[in-house]
Protein backbone atom coordinates (compact mmCIF):
# COMPACT_ATOMS: atom_id res chain seq x y z
CA UNK A 1 0.00 0.00 0.00
CA UNK A 2 1.34 3.10 -0.98
CA UNK A 3 0.81 6.37 1.23
CA UNK A 4 0.58 10.06 0.30
CA UNK A 5 1.31 11.31 3.07
CA UNK A 6 5.03 12.72 1.23
CA UNK A 7 3.40 13.48 -1.80
CA UNK A 8 0.95 16.06 0.92
CA UNK A 9 3.77 17.39 2.69
CA UNK A 10 5.49 18.58 -0.46
CA UNK A 11 2.55 20.05 -1.89
CA UNK A 12 1.88 21.72 1.18
CA UNK A 13 5.37 23.15 1.53
CA UNK A 14 5.65 24.16 -1.68
CA UNK A 15 2.56 26.12 -1.20
CA UNK A 16 3.62 27.40 1.95
CA UNK A 17 4.91 31.26 1.38
CA UNK A 18 3.96 34.59 3.27
CA UNK A 19 1.09 36.23 2.39
CA UNK A 20 -0.30 39.98 2.78
CA UNK A 21 -2.94 39.79 5.93
CA UNK A 22 -5.89 41.43 5.56
CA UNK A 23 -9.10 42.10 7.57
CA UNK A 24 -12.71 42.48 6.89
CA UNK A 25 -14.07 45.47 7.34
CA UNK A 26 -17.71 45.85 8.51
CA UNK A 27 -20.05 47.64 6.67
CA UNK A 28 -21.61 51.21 8.20
CA UNK A 29 -24.55 50.40 10.45
CA UNK A 30 -27.71 49.47 8.70
CA UNK A 31 -26.09 48.13 5.75
CA UNK A 32 -25.29 44.46 5.24
CA UNK A 33 -22.01 43.39 2.95
CA UNK A 34 -22.11 40.75 0.65
CA UNK A 35 -18.79 38.73 0.15
CA UNK A 36 -18.43 36.32 -3.04
CA UNK A 37 -15.96 34.26 -4.19
CA UNK A 38 -15.78 32.43 -7.44
CA UNK A 39 -13.90 29.18 -8.08
CA UNK A 40 -12.27 27.62 -11.20
CA UNK A 41 -10.85 24.36 -12.00
CA UNK A 42 -11.41 23.39 -15.74
CA UNK A 43 -13.79 24.47 -18.04
CA UNK A 44 -17.53 23.82 -17.23
CA UNK A 45 -16.12 22.83 -13.33
CA UNK A 46 -16.89 26.20 -11.47
CA UNK A 47 -18.31 27.02 -8.26
CA UNK A 48 -19.07 29.86 -5.67
CA UNK A 49 -19.66 31.05 -2.06
CA UNK A 50 -21.42 33.87 -0.68
CA UNK A 51 -21.58 35.33 2.97
CA UNK A 52 -24.08 37.93 4.01
CA UNK A 53 -22.80 40.00 6.93
CA UNK A 54 -24.66 42.94 9.02
CA UNK A 55 -22.00 45.48 10.80
CA UNK A 56 -21.51 43.61 13.72
CA UNK A 57 -19.81 40.96 11.31
CA UNK A 58 -22.99 38.70 12.21
CA UNK A 59 -23.44 35.96 9.36
CA UNK A 60 -26.75 36.56 8.12
CA UNK A 61 -27.41 34.14 5.17
CA UNK A 62 -24.87 31.99 3.01
CA UNK A 63 -24.95 30.26 -0.09
CA UNK A 64 -22.58 27.90 -1.85
CA UNK A 65 -23.28 25.56 -5.43
CA UNK A 66 -21.39 24.44 -8.15
CA UNK A 67 -21.72 25.75 -11.25
CA UNK A 68 -20.90 26.15 -15.15
CA UNK A 69 -18.49 28.80 -15.83
CA UNK A 70 -15.78 29.02 -18.80
CA UNK A 71 -13.23 31.19 -17.11
CA UNK A 72 -12.44 32.23 -13.38
CA UNK A 73 -13.57 35.51 -14.66
CA UNK A 74 -17.15 34.06 -15.69
CA UNK A 75 -16.87 32.28 -12.40
CA UNK A 76 -16.56 35.49 -10.28
CA UNK A 77 -18.50 37.54 -11.85
CA UNK A 78 -21.82 34.59 -11.54
CA UNK A 79 -20.79 35.10 -7.76
CA UNK A 80 -21.64 38.28 -7.95
CA UNK A 81 -24.56 38.15 -9.69
CA UNK A 82 -25.83 35.51 -7.27
CA UNK A 83 -24.39 37.44 -4.30
CA UNK A 84 -26.57 40.62 -5.93
CA UNK A 85 -29.61 38.13 -6.05
CA UNK A 86 -28.98 36.70 -2.85
CA UNK A 87 -29.30 39.87 -0.91
CA UNK A 88 -32.28 41.95 -2.84
CA UNK A 89 -34.57 38.15 -2.37
CA UNK A 90 -33.69 38.60 1.61
CA UNK A 91 -33.13 42.32 2.37
CA UNK A 92 -34.25 46.01 2.16
CA UNK A 93 -31.81 48.55 1.98
CA UNK A 94 -28.18 49.24 0.80
CA UNK A 95 -25.42 46.84 0.66
CA UNK A 96 -21.82 46.48 -0.36
CA UNK A 97 -20.67 43.81 -2.65
CA UNK A 98 -17.11 42.60 -1.86
CA UNK A 99 -15.14 40.66 -4.69
CA UNK A 100 -11.50 39.18 -4.33
CA UNK A 101 -11.39 39.53 -8.16
CA UNK A 102 -9.52 42.95 -9.04
CA UNK A 103 -10.66 42.62 -12.85
CA UNK A 104 -14.07 42.47 -12.10
CA UNK A 105 -14.32 45.00 -9.86
CA UNK A 106 -12.27 47.45 -11.71
CA UNK A 107 -14.64 46.53 -14.63
CA UNK A 108 -18.04 46.90 -12.25
CA UNK A 109 -16.56 50.54 -11.49
CA UNK A 110 -15.37 51.44 -14.67
CA UNK A 111 -17.07 54.69 -16.45
CA UNK A 112 -19.17 51.98 -19.00
CA UNK A 113 -21.57 50.93 -16.51
CA UNK A 114 -22.12 54.28 -14.83
CA UNK A 115 -23.44 56.12 -18.69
Amino acid sequence: MKTLLPRWKNTLQAQARPTKQSFWQAPPENNVKVNVDGSFKVPGIAGFGIAVKNHCGYILAISFCPASSSSPLQAEALACLKGIQLVHRLFTGSFILESDSLTLVQALKSRIWHQ
